[in-house]
């Protein structure tokens, strides 16, 4: 994908939202789109009859494109285009201040975690999915990573795929990282859980993983990012907050619910075999449970 053109006056937040999505809009959001990066100072000021005049759309493409962004509406979307004089880094999610109920809080974040489930789901694009199962039940061998908290989600993946006896490995410090990347062998599989694709420890395995000549799957939030344009198979999700560095756990709830549907479709597809070595691991565990 090309380097998207856009106005030094547009938000960054803003412009990561446009490009995780902007390969998957459709000819006419992609319109919309690209009006917000070339003039978000008119969009800032404008009505959404205004700016789908201007465009050259409809009301309907401007409040599927807010969506599509993360944004509840139109309204919200024309409030975020332009940089805010302060970005307060401790507001964690949208909509939620200082002078909401601590239940007022529960509610927000649960519906803000469903809204990531949803959003997520309708991102899916059927074709690197399948891909993404193709390559699981390919490979050899499966090997995890994370950082951060996303090493829970990476972690979690490790666990499922043992169940069912598939060869998997796990780690969240870089140089072990590189030592179990260097056993790769071509077909085997690197699933990188990275929600802004930039994190470096995590780019490096990956560029190395390449040179091994394994597949690449991407959980990532951000389809234009430095850990996805490396992939070969990317998984997005769409969880968009406040703060794109902070460490809440809404961002990886969208991602577990990737890694389980693989695991089940693997589960699944893995016939007796599957079901043999599950059942080993029930028993197994049961030593375990009082």
């Amino acid at each position: 994908m090309a380097q998207l053109a856009y106005s030094e006056k547009l938000s960054h937040q803003c412009l990561i939202r446009i490009q995780s999505v902007y390969l998957s809009l459709k000819s006419a959001e992609k319109k919309a789109a690209d009006f917000i990066l070339a003039d978000p100072e008119f969009i800032s000021g404008a009505t959404i009859t205004e700016a789908a005049e201007r465009i050259g759309c409809s009301d309907a493409t401007l409040v599927r494109i807010a969506r599509r962004l993360g944004y509840s509406g139109y309204s919200v979307l024309k409030t975020s285009v332009i940089p805010q004089e302060e970005q307060n880094l401790t507001t964690f999610y949208e909509h939620i201040s200082e002078e909401d109920e601590p239940f007022e809080v529960v509610h927000k974040v649960f519906q803000t975690a469903i809204q990531s489930i949803q959003d997520t789901l309708d991102l899916v694009d059927s074709e690197q999915y399948a891909m993404a199962l193709s390559a699981i039940e390919k490979a050899g061998r499966i090997l995890f990573i994370g950082a951060g908290d996303a090493y829970t989600v990476a972690y979690a993946g490790f666990l499922k795929f043992s169940r069912i006896g598939i060869n998997c490995g796990v780690e969240r410090d870089l140089d072990l990282q590189l030592t179990e990347a260097a056993k790769l062998k071509p077909n085997d599989l690197l699933v990188v859980v990275s929600h802004s694709g930039r994190t470096q420890s995590l780019y490096e395995v990956v560029k190395y993983a390449k040179t091994r000549n394994a597949k690449i799957l991407a959980i990532t939030n951000y389809q234009v990012s430095p850990i996805a344009k490396n992939a070969d198979i990317i998984l997005l999700t769409a969880t968009f907050v406040s703060n794109v560095y902070g460490e809440i756990m809404t961002k990886r709830i969208p991602e577990l619910c990737l890694i389980e549907t693989l695991y089940v479709n693997a589960v699944m597809r893995g016939g007796r075999k599957a079901s043999i070595e599950l059942s080993n691991w029930m028993e197994a565990i049961s030593i375990n449970k009082i």
